[in-house]
């Protein structure tokens, strides 16, 4: 007999302790539709309790199918009803809920060697499915047949990682991963004969084991065993996903998905990874109280399952499987893993599956935005994950404390309202804060002797839920500093000026009328501190006073197309000469004139010169050392728009200045530069011919820094810009 799964899981906990860790569509189902058809939360043996799922907002069911059950003693035994009674799924498959069915555990009758009992490897695996000789082949054709439409995935065998002589006294498979291979490449085969649509998932292994004993990954080690069948790159190496069981680490739910995502890239595979089961094991639950040795608290356990789900949404998985829905059959080993209690009571865990089930399911783009801390160690001061929904127009972001991390932290508020909700489900509306959310984070844990391997000291979860967020909204930086005075926010952006350096430098410059409101927040940019505004960026460098970066220049914005109404010409620098080195603004003076800079209306010039430096010298054949530090030197001739010959632009080193002889102004090439790293809202001509620059789209939340490329934009972050 197969060891129950109460055995199961304390001999897996046997396995954490060893290791020292460094920290699909399916189809609907006709009985019900309470489901969702695009649901990634799930519960292993979730039918059991129909009613209690249906609650929890679970999205898909695990069962077992065990082979010896069904054809204990010859192939032409046929117990399926048996074992549906002897298992109680009855409510399983009449839940309406999609369905995972792992199959496992051979029969003495059809075990190469009787001896090795349901760990055994099957009889004929190289013979056709429909042969008789190939046992296991002709049991799936008829286990799928039976299922046809019902089961929507088939896992073949789970944690066969485990061996002989690992911890614990069981295991459920003695064969080599030649032998796995041949069970996999038979699943695959019979399944796909009978249902087409049904998927076939690669068993699901544990990780640990082979972690442990310093072996190479079973993925591994089978796929190149696959690799030497001439069929199984044209049939997919025999499976359509991969299954993934992982307890008490979420650090390593996020590490190891990208482990067997590199593992499947050697053979040119991109399959789906599934978390089919994950948990922690508690100890204080109140019907049977168990030694906390390598257990948590049933409070722990809610963040526990919250903390996973984010992570695991981050990581990528396409499935993330709760063990499990209620508990089981204590068979002689307490075991209390259910989301329910036996007698129908829930755990704390419920209540975060639900708040999972709610704001963390179904479509959108997770990502794990880490604030500050040690990767190394996964000793991070805050841990975020947002979570995009366009559809609904809302960002979720689950937020919990590292050990020592901050008990407030802000983001910006790129929504029309929000709502903390805590993991228990309760939700308090928020307020802005001068562009800002506040969030108190419940401070981190006390590290414990007994905490299992790989269960971190960290706080309980919070979500910060926004709705109304604009398509595209960019994903703003968290903070933990105090927020700066009210004045510095300017809520017609919805960005603040934080920085002391930039806040005096701009109103030297102007304020608002010269510079325009702030488009972005301070952020590194090529090696130093810049902050965009409407029409300008103030830059600070390294070593250094602030200056406004020449946004009109050929380093930055050089395109012909800044204006619809116009074609610009591209910017050309002026010589140097002695005479500028002599008198700087008269010769700059002289330049303008040269250029027919009066088109664009010289007053313009005095307007700002005077807004920017009161003096009584001001006049229109003057121009004032700081008109020529807010726009540099003209780099082009004044330039008529074939649209209004009255109109006239003028390129110069940070702005392009425009006058029709009764109003004046400029193009806001901030904004500009930043819908260029954005890569969206640029005018039509410009998208087209800003395409080759190394500002365009840069913006990429899934890549470290934001940056999409970063050797085109050296010693830049965009994490903190928008």
């Amino acid at each position: 007999m197969l060891p129950t799964v109460g055995q199961l899981r304390p001999a897996l906990c046997m396995v954490l302790v060893l290791l020292l860790l460094s920290v699909a569509l399916p189809r609907p189902a006709a009985a019900d539709r309470w489901y969702a058809p695009d649901r990634i939360l799930g519960a292993v043996d979730a039918g059991r309790q129909p009613d209690a799922a249906r609650q929890a907002g679970v999205g898909w069911d695990r069962v077992v199918f065990q082979w010896q059950q069904i054809q204990p003693d010859g192939p032409d035994d046929w117990y399926l009803d048996r074992y549906i009674a002897w298992a109680g799924l009855q409510k399983s498959l009449k839940s309406g809920l999609p369905l995972l069915a792992v199959v496992q555990g051979t029969p003495r009758w059809a075990a190469g060697n009787p001896r090795d009992g349901t760990a055994g490897v099957p009889t004929g695996l190289d013979f056709p499915v429909t042969d008789p000789r190939n046992t296991f082949g002709r049991f799936m054709v008829r286990l799928a047949r039976a299922f046809e439409g019902r089961v929507v995935a088939w896992i073949i065998w789970n944690e066969p990682d485990f061996r002989p002589g690992d911890a614990g006294d069981w295991w459920n498979w003695v064969g080599n991963t030649e032998d796995l291979f041949k069970v996999v490449r038979a699943g695959y085969r019979a399944v796909k004969a009978v249902d087409p649509e049904a998927q076939v998932v690669f068993p699901s292994t544990a990780f640990y084991p082979d972690a442990v004993h310093g072996r190479e990954l079973f993925l591994a080690r089978v796929l190149r065993e696959a690799s030497r069948d001439p069929e199984a790159a044209r049939n997919g190496y025999y499976f359509d996903a991969v299954g993934l069981n992982l307890y008490c680490s979420i650090a390593d739910i996020y590490r190891v998905h990208a482990l067997y995502r590199q593992i499947l890239a050697q053979y040119g595979l991109t399959k789906p990874i599934w978390l089919t089961e994950t948990n922690c094991q508690m100890y204080n639950d109140a019907t049977v109280p168990m030694d906390p040795q390598n257990r948590i608290s049933t409070s722990e356990q809610a963040a526990f399952l919250l903390q996973a789900v984010a992570m695991a949404r981050a990581a990528g998985y396409q499935r993330i499987g709760w063990y499990a829905m209620v508990d089981h059959e204590a068979s002689g080993i307490p075991e209390r893993w259910g989301l329910v209690r036996r007698d129908g009571s829930v755990r704390p865990a419920f209540r975060a599956f639900q708040v999972a089930a709610r704001f963390l399911d179904g479509p959108g783009e997770a990502r794990f935005l880490p604030f500050e801390g040690d990767p190394e160690r996964n000793d991070w001061r805050v841990w975020r994950v947002v979570l995009d929904d366009p559809g609904r127009q809302r960002r979720v972001q689950v937020l919990w404390s590292g050990a020592g991390g901050p008990r407030t932290v802000r983001l910006p508020a790129r929504g029309a309202d929000a709502q903390l909700v805590d993991m228990l489900g309760r939700s308090y509306p928020l307020r802005a804060e001068s562009g800002w959310w506040v969030v108190n984070l419940p401070t981190s844990r006390v590290a414990q002797s007994t905490d299992p391997p790989g269960f971190l000291a960290l706080g309980d979860p919070v979500l910060l839920v926004e709705q109304g967020l604009a398509a595209g909204a960019p994903i703003g930086a968290l903070r933990v500093d105090p927020a700066p005075s009210a004045q510095r926010f300017f809520a017609s952006t919805g960005y603040v000026i934080e920085d002391g350096r930039i806040w005096s430098y701009y109103w030297r410059m102007g304020g608002p009328e010269s510079l325009g409101d702030p488009v972005s927040y301070a952020f590194p940019f090529l090696g130093g501190t810049a902050q965009l505004f409407e029409r300008a960026a103030i830059f600070v460098p390294a070593q250094g006073a602030p200056r406004l970066l020449d946004l009109g220049g050929p380093d930055f914005l050089p395109f012909r197309g800044l204006d619809p109404a116009v074609v610009l010409p591209p910017p050309t620098l002026p010589p140097s000469s002695a005479e500028r080195q002599r008198d700087p603004t008269g010769w700059a003076l002289g330049l303008v004139r040269t250029l027919g800079s009066e088109k664009i209306d010289l007053p313009y010039f005095r307007t700002v010169t005077c807004s920017l430096q009161p003096d009584p010298r001001c006049s229109i054949g003057y121009l004032p050392e700081r008109a020529l530090e807010r726009y540099g030197l003209p780099l082009s001739a004044a330039t008529v728009s074939p649209a209004n010959p009255e109109r006239h632009y003028q390129r110069f080193e940070r702005g392009v200045l425009w006058s029709d002889g009764r109003r004046s102004g400029e193009l806001p090439l901030g904004s500009l530069l930043k819908a260029l790293l954005l890569g969206r809202d640029l005018p039509e001509g410009l998208a087209k011919e800003a395409q080759a620059s190394r500002f365009f789209q840069q913006y990429d939340p899934s890549r470290p820094g934001f940056v999409a490329r970063p050797k085109d934009l050296p010693q830049t972050s965009l994490a903190e810009a928008f």
